[in-house]
């Protein structure tokens, strides 16, 4: 009994130790816990000269205290901290990059160039390596490998875009090879491609450039998009280049160019502006195309017009080539239409001259066959558009027309 009494009071002893103990270790790792952090927020973030007094062997350190040397153009003193960070990791972009750009203040060039597109390859996210592989690709004259690097560039960093979109710019409107070069980055439609064009839109002295990247896109999978050819076309209309949407849309054939006129039969089918009709929006005017409702399976386009109104109520431009036409159409109104009040009209897009028109009549309650003749000008008449206009009068009065199968036919010395 007394054995086993003694052997508890040392059991109790011992516990009392170990939970008087226990406290003490606990502040001893939470205090080592808590230098690691504060360590480890000194070695990302502290200035460099404090960090490698806390971490003088850290790899990470060193890349930090080489990145600031060279920022301070102490070039001998980066390029011994960037071999030491590389001494203990190998596989250090960072201070790999430091070096690289050290050996290009040497005029090692060749040396630089390998060493910093191993540092670009190890990390897509090291600016400086890509920047300065672009201009050294650039004196190369390699527009692949530079814009390659730069496309690395602005995927991350869309603050430099517009400096990356004027060097593409002012490389591709100077050189053919960088023309191919920026064709076969935007071909894989990269993240920057719609601001990219947009950019070319804004910039008056790049419609050659536009021209170009909208014929050589044209064969591949990455063509121009009808969004992104529209907005093109709508631009130079806006700025009156007639012959720049002439000349493209002859080399790749969007729309057709042996379409005269889209969608004649008035289904609604989806274009490309200004080739296609495009219904006007006002008060007292509606423009649809619907079923039609006296004949099955059948589609046109209905009017419904107050009379009053002065706003151009549907047009399509064309582009037709010197000589002499015809368009053909059919038309009928609704009972009560008392008059037309409607006139289609072709005219030069350039000077406005009225080159035919046609004024149907509302006591056409059925289907009516009409055929306008006319001639377009050897000059001055590059473009063509095709109108429905209001003839308002004083009075309103509810007008409610159909039109449908519009062709034109060019004559015997148009072919």
């Amino acid at each position: 009994m007394m054995e086993a009494s003694g052997a508890n009071g040392d059991a109790r002893r011992l516990g009392g130790g170990l939970r008087a103990t226990v406290p003490f270790f606990a502040v001893v790792v939470c205090l080592w816990l808590g230098w690691q952090v504060v360590r480890t927020l000194l070695i990302e973030r502290a200035p460099p000269e404090l960090a490698i007094r806390v971490a003088p062997a850290s790899p990470a350190v060193l890349a930090r205290a080489a990145e600031s040397e060279l920022a301070a153009a102490r070039y001998d003193n980066a390029r011994a901290l960037a071999a030491d960070s590389l001494s203990r990791a190998p596989f250090n972009a960072r201070a790999l990059r430091v070096f690289g750009l050290t050996e290009a203040q040497r005029n090692q060039t060749r040396s630089a160039d390998d060493l910093l597109t191993l540092a670009g390859n190890w990390s897509l996210r090291d600016d400086p390596a890509h920047a300065w592989l672009v201009g050294n690709r650039l004196r190369r004259g390699d527009y692949n490998s530079a814009f390659s690097h730069a496309d690395t560039l602005i995927r991350r960093r869309t603050d430099i875009e517009g400096q990356v979109f004027q060097l593409f710019t002012l490389a591709s409107t100077t050189d053919p090879r960088a023309l191919t070069a920026l064709v076969a980055r935007i071909e894989v439609s990269p993240p920057w491609r719609e601001a990219y064009l947009d950019s070319l839109l804004d910039n008056p002295d790049a419609d050659n450039l536009l021209a170009s990247l909208a014929i050589s896109l044209q064969p591949t999978v990455g063509r121009m998009s009808d969004g992104e050819l529209q907005k093109l076309y709508l631009s130079w209309l806006r700025e009156g280049r007639i012959g720049a949407i002439a000349l493209v849309r002859s080399r790749i054939n969007r729309p057709s160019n042996s379409a005269s006129l889209i969608d004649g039969d008035f289904d609604g089918a989806a274009g490309i502006e200004p080739f296609v009709w495009r219904p006007r929006l006002a008060v007292g005017l509606a423009v649809e195309f619907t079923e039609d409702d006296i004949r099955a399976d059948e589609r046109a386009m209905r009017v419904e017009y107050d009379g009053y109104g002065s706003t151009p109520i549907v047009q399509q431009m064309i582009m037709l080539e010197p000589g002499t036409y015809s368009l053909s159409g059919q038309s009928r109104f609704e009972p009560g239409s008392a008059q037309a009040r409607l006139n289609w009209t072709i005219s030069c897009l350039e000077t406005g001259r009225i080159l035919a028109e046609h004024r149907p009549s509302a006591q056409d309650l059925e289907w009516r066959i009409f055929t306008l003749d006319f001639m377009v000008p050897q000059s001055d008449c590059t473009a063509q558009y095709i109108i429905l206009l209001p003839r308002p009068q004083d009075n309103r009065t509810q007008i409610i027309g159909w039109f449908d199968h519009f062709a034109i036919k060019a004559g015997p010395e148009s072919r």
